[in-house]
């Protein structure tokens, strides 16, 4: 690590618990247009953005690795990179919900989320890198997503 290094993020996907990840979106209008939260995409994202995971292992990472890709980490690790520096970035609210819980007794009968059930900790990031207005072009570049909603980049160019 060299010593401009602000820090570095690692996590062991051994101990994650899930199969595959360990949050899930809960499904709205859309939700499959909001892979990675890329900028400039058109997304309607409802007013409570909730993830399904289990609060066992939610509990022991700052970082959610989930079904949609989106940069979920928890608040305080978050707010120790905001201070390290000054970035261009996005954030959204997330409320985790237990998926140990069966799914009729995780809301009330307003259908709100019941408070021993929900957690506030975490936040997902937007971040810029490959969006339009900086340097990249879209037009001329060449990207497809699959079923993973993981981006390859089959040809990436940059403006000057």
């Amino acid at each position: 690590m060299s010593d401009d290094t602000a820090f570095v993020l690692e996590w062991d996907l051994a101990c994650k618990g899930d199969p595959d990840y360990n949050a899930y979106v809960e499904r709205f209008d859309g939700w499959e247009d909001t892979a990675r939260l890329v900028k400039g995409r058109s997304m309607d994202l409802p007013d409570e953005i909730v993830f399904e995971t289990n609060f066992r292992w939610a509990d022991q990472v700052d970082y959610l690795l989930n079904d949609v890709h989106w940069p979920i980490m928890r608040r305080s690790a978050y707010q120790a990179m905001a201070r390290l520096s000054d970035f261009e970035h996005d954030v959204f609210e997330v409320v985790l919900v237990d998926d140990t819980v069966p799914t009729g007794h995780r809301r009330d009968e307003h259908d709100v989320i019941r408070s021993d059930h929900r957690n506030d900790d975490f936040v997902a990031i937007r971040v810029p890198l490959l969006d339009r207005g900086t340097g990249y072009d879209p037009d001329a570049s060449e990207l497809e997503t699959d079923e993973y909603f993981t981006t390859v980049i089959q040809r990436l160019v940059t403006r000057v």
